[in-house]
């Protein structure tokens, strides 16, 4: 289980997640935490090692389909909505497309839930409000793999 965050050099080389966190239970899953702002994406991550997750991030929606098309595995997405260049949307659409085993997997994190148009797109689908919480993500995990 390592702490990995794709977007900064060297971060392959970091402690494992049980050096850093000794108290941390066995890997529950393998997620993927997008997001553009690398305090969330990283605060996220590490969250999510604490409760036993093997988290990685990336950076973006490109970031992501470029691990996800190197056949990198994961039990769920946690993707924000709103990134540049490639965003949430674009991503799931992607996913759809080139790793439907993942389309049931994908959790998006907005803090525009208030614009018409994200509104519509998660209708549907799992997302949270920003800012998220690593137990909300817990929670979501829960539901889909249970």
């Amino acid at each position: 289980m390592r702490l990995v965050d794709r977007s900064s050099p060297g971060a392959s080389d970091r402690a494992d997640a049980e050096e850093s966190h000794p108290k941390a239970a066995a890997a529950v899953g393998r997620i993927l935490v997008v997001d553009d702002e690398p305090l969330v994406r990283k605060t996220l991550v590490r969250r999510l090692v604490k409760l036993g997750h093997d988290a990685v991030g990336a950076e973006d929606g490109a970031d992501a389909m470029a691990m996800l098309s190197q056949g990198a595995t994961y039990d769920l997405v946690v993707t924000d909505m709103l990134m540049h260049p490639v965003g949430g949307r674009a991503l799931a659409e992607w996913i759809a497309e080139h790793r439907p085993d993942l389309a049931s997997r994908l959790v998006f994190m907005t803090g525009a839930a208030d614009r018409e148009d994200v509104r519509r797109f998660l209708e549907s689908r799992y997302w949270l409000r920003k800012p998220v919480q690593a137990k909300q993500i817990q929670g979501i995990w829960d539901l889909v793999t249970g």
